[in-house]
């Protein structure tokens, strides 16, 4: 029925929290904070600010840098605490760090092997260019996909159906020849939706109910990776 898949990455494939949580664990030690900052509050916090920060900038309202240079004061300013250092050193440090992490969701590697045989794979995200192809090859799963769709590529965000048209043009597709599997209701399924793109929304966490009032708009819904080798 599909000849192309398109992956979202991060909070998909690629483990965004158990990265982001390893590189912050790093940098509680590089710039001193134990005894002065708790960690888990730290990672709560940092968790809680770039998702609202990355909110705004897939909304237009903030660009790279902005979100870059305010998301470390953004999490000192809400825990009560000084800054180990400046918004400049903590972000060089988190972007050198994190990207390189491969920890990637279980049945990933399983899925996309199967996948790969019987279709053209592609991934379309929001994420940094130079940021979302290190994490591709630190995890070792580049290979599987043949195009990798930027917004700064495509020069609009999911969930605009912009980028998805773009990408259609780019690999020769109809909507009707495309799947869109991912984590963001509102970039991803939605997004998806919009462009005429059936959807596979992953949601691991299974106590999270699905959006009201659209959540019978999607396609398929599947809280493991190991189930889209059941649905295609």
């Amino acid at each position: 029925m599909y000849k192309h898949l398109f992956f979202d990455l991060d909070h998909t494939i690629w483990d965004f929290d158990r990265n982001s949580n390893e590189t912050l664990a790093e940098m509680h030690v590089l710039f001193g904070m134990a005894g002065k900052v708790d960690l888990a509050h730290f990672m709560d916090t940092f968790v809680k600010v770039n998702v609202a920060l990355w909110e705004k900038h897939n909304a237009n309202e903030i660009d790279q840098q902005t979100l870059r240079l305010t998301r470390f004061p953004l999490v000192f300013e809400a825990m009560g605490v000084a800054m180990p250092a400046t918004s400049e050193e903590l972000s060089e440090v988190y972007l050198d760090l994190m990207p390189r992490k491969s920890h990637i969701f279980p049945y990933a590697i399983e899925a996309l092997e199967y996948l790969k045989q019987r279709y053209q794979m592609h991934i379309i995200t929001n994420g940094f260019p130079e940021i979302q192809t290190v994490k591709l090859a630190s995890a070792g799963i580049t290979d599987y996909f043949d195009k990798v769709v930027t917004s700064a590529v495509a020069g609009c965000k999911k969930p605009s159906r912009g980028v998805f048209d773009y990408t259609m043009r780019l690999v020769d597709a109809l909507p009707a020849d495309c799947l869109m599997i991912g984590d963001n209701w509102q970039a991803d399924i939605m997004g998806a939706r919009g462009a005429g793109i059936d959807q596979v929304y992953f949601a691991p966490d299974l106590a999270c109910p699905l959006p009201a009032p659209d959540a019978h708009t999607r396609t398929y819904h599947i809280s493991s990776l190991r189930e889209l080798m059941d649905i295609l």
